[in-house]
């Protein structure tokens, strides 16, 4: 079909009421279909413009606690967010006059679930979204705790008991985007160097070297960047993954092998400390001198 040619005009709402594609399931078009609607709408607005999406219940994925329950839904935060648009909030549908009829016109309701749901969008910075319709990204952060007492960040206690990191990371990231650092571990991590020993090598002639055991110590935190007025999408977290890790960097040193790494797919902050208690449940290395996991915004 052709596409509706509206000029200039702009809407202060545009609302599509329980999309879907034909036939009984089928997430992937369905994710097609209501991405493509909203890219289409996102332009479509006044400056304090909302798209409205009424969902079944379940299917926008918003409200997921798990991985897997986000994967199976239509991931509306994140379609939205691919679109430009932040998702304000969640809101019960209960339309008393809205007439329930199948896509093929026939005279019969189709299920809408126990409570279905109503998703906002906005352009960013027109809304400040609750937790619980946030979308995050996270990656770990791997930082060498120098010896001695000189830097910024110069012992264990300080990292521990502080939010350094945290503050460090929140001012490399844009206005709108909340950081949050919910899990941390001390590591232990083992290595060997090679040095020039100047004595005899295997073949009785000079210039052998020396093979040292290294251990240093590693903090590793868990950074979580969170969409409170701002959409989260992967590649742009991961634009302010490489811009926390020169910031902290110039304060004190990276693990270099564990630099550059990907930040994680956007998911429903809901989902957060779920996913923590399972990473810290053995996916992470081994604890050797402490760890804290924080349900806050620490």
């Amino acid at each position: 079909p052709e596409r509706a040619d509206f000029g200039t005009e702009r809407f202060d709402r545009v609302q599509f009421n329980f999309p879907h594609w034909r036939g009984k399931s089928n997430n992937r078009y369905n994710r097609e279909l209501l991405g493509g609607f909203l890219a289409s709408a996102s332009g479509m607005l006044t400056e304090r413009g909302e798209v409205h999406v009424a969902l079944c219940d379940g299917q926008g994925g918003s409200s997921s606690t798990s991985l897997q329950q986000w994967r199976g839904s239509w991931m509306a935060g994140q379609h939205g967010a691919e679109a430009g648009l932040l998702l304000a909030r969640v809101e019960p549908y209960l339309d008393a006059d809205y007439n329930l009829s199948s896509h093929r016109g026939r005279d019969r309701p189709f299920g809408l679930g126990r409570v279905p749901k109503m998703y906002v969008f906005v352009r960013p910075g027109a809304a400040t979204a609750p937790p619980d319709v946030q979308l995050c990204c996270r990656h770990e952060l791997h930082v060498v705790i120098p010896d001695g007492d000189g830097g910024e960040i110069c012992n264990l206690d300080q990292i521990l008991a502080g939010d350094v990191v945290r503050d460090i990371v929140q001012g490399a990231v844009p206005d709108g985007i909340r950081v949050e650092v919910p899990a941390r571990q001390i590591l232990r991590v083992g290595g060997r160097s090679v040095t020039n020993g100047g004595g005899k090598g295997e073949d009785g002639n000079g210039g052998g070297d020396d093979e040292n055991e290294t251990t240093v110590k590693v903090a590793v935190f868990l950074v979580v960047y969170r969409g409170e007025r701002r959409h989260v999408t992967r590649d742009e977290a991961d634009q302010w993954r490489e811009a926390a890790e020169e910031a902290v960097d110039r304060v004190v040193p990276l693990r270099e092998n564990r630099r550059g790494r990907l930040v994680s797919k956007p998911f429903p902050y809901p989902a957060l400390h779920p996913e923590i208690k399972y990473r810290t449940s053995g996916s992470w290395p081994r604890v050797e001198e402490g760890f804290d996991r924080r349900q806050g915004g620490g």
